[in-house]
């Protein structure tokens, strides 16, 4: 499964806010642009370069700041950017200027708490290139080296916290949850997709976990929109892990936790939804399910984006959970909406079977 039109998009974001016109960011674009084109192997020699290329400038710039910083003029400035940055600027060694300055704008003065020894620690670790370290997993994954992809992934994962864009991290995770199954060691694939999760609170909530289940569990008239009606989650990086656990977790016959985490990934969705209606049209407010389906049908993204994410399927799935469980007017409750609502025409004809028997 090729990915890298978002990929491309989610790195490109971080090299153009960043670009210094260095070696290593334009052997990083060609990778990119032959990963694009399916030809693989300039992709991964231009990745496997940029790497290097990333090692040599970040070992020179630490270079050229230890000989500017050696002089006794700097020393006099102790530990102090601002300092030091004054006495640079006496020198005209703008070189060093540059440097110090590049790495400020990124970060922040704050961030190295204006101390240069920190500042130069903090460039030392940049050395890595985990962008490209994932390029060259998801590489051999599609060429079907699974155990050379899910070492470059874990060197990526490893080095996420040089990332140009943090989050980015989840995508690795992802990755290598994958590389898992496509191995069938489905016991590491749990624990990865477990990891996702690990800063995630909704995830961590007993409480509200207990309180949406004893809703389902209510099996009455109003269970259905009161579960909808009472509760939020907005931790959307974890929507895919939700969905993946929750199948994981039914096919091994673990019911109870299937329904926890199909519940989560369906009240993660909604809210996300109902939040980006409601900052599009100032007259909707959440009132009912049906009037929730109805309104996302003038929001053509959103039903592509639902669809791109099998974000239907996820309430058709929570609705058979429950069903299975015995949770029966919930079940039958959230077939009837979906039946005639569902944005999708094959969950809405699953829903309308399913009614059926």
């Amino acid at each position: 499964m090729k990915k890298l039109t978002l990929l491309s998009i989610f790195l490109l974001f971080g090299i153009t806010l960043f670009a210094q016109n260095n070696n290593y960011l334009s052997l990083y674009r060609q990778s990119l642009y032959y990963f694009d084109l399916n030809d693989y192997g300039k992709a991964l020699t231009f990745s496997e370069d940029a790497i290097t290329a990333k090692k040599r400038q970040i070992q020179s710039e630490l270079n050229l700041l230890r000989k500017s910083l050696s002089s006794n003029a700097v020393k006099s400035a102790g530990d102090d950017i601002n300092q030091v940055l004054s006495i640079l600027e006496k020198r005209n060694e703008k070189d060093s200027i540059a440097i110090i300055q590049k790495y400020i704008k990124i970060k922040g003065l704050d961030y190295f708490d204006n101390s240069m020894s920190k500042l130069q620690e903090n460039i030392k670790n940049q050395s890595e290139y985990p962008e490209a370290q994932y390029l060259i997993g998801k590489i051999y994954q599609l060429e079907g080296e699974y155990d050379i992809s899910e070492t470059y992934y874990s060197m990526a994962l490893d080095n996420a916290a040089v990332l140009d864009v943090p989050d980015f991290k989840y995508e690795i995770l992802y990755n290598l949850a994958e590389i898992s199954n496509l191995k069938n060691d489905y016991n590491r694939y749990e624990t990865r997709l477990l990891n996702i999760l690990v800063e995630d609170k909704y995830a961590k909530d007993e409480t509200l976990i207990k309180s949406m289940i004893n809703t389902i569990k209510s099996n009455n008239q109003n269970s259905l929109e009161r579960f909808f009606m009472l509760y939020r989650a907005s931790e959307y990086k974890s929507i895919k892990a939700y969905m993946l656990l929750s199948d994981y977790y039914y096919k091994n016959g673990y019911l109870d936790k299937a329904i926890q985490y199909s519940a989560l990934h369906v009240i993660t969705t909604f809210t996300k939804i109902n939040d980006v209606m409601a900052s599009r049209n100032t007259e909707y407010e959440y009132t009912n399910l049906k009037n929730f389906f109805g309104e996302i049908n003038n929001h053509h993204d959103i039903i592509e984006w639902g669809d791109d994410l099998d974000i239907w399927k996820g309430y058709n799935t929570l609705a058979k959970l429950c069903s299975e469980k015995g949770y029966e007017n919930f079940s039958k409750s959230l077939y009837g909406v979906l039946s005639q609502y569902s944005p999708q025409e094959y969950w809405q004809k699953d829903a309308v079977l399913k009614l059926s028997k």
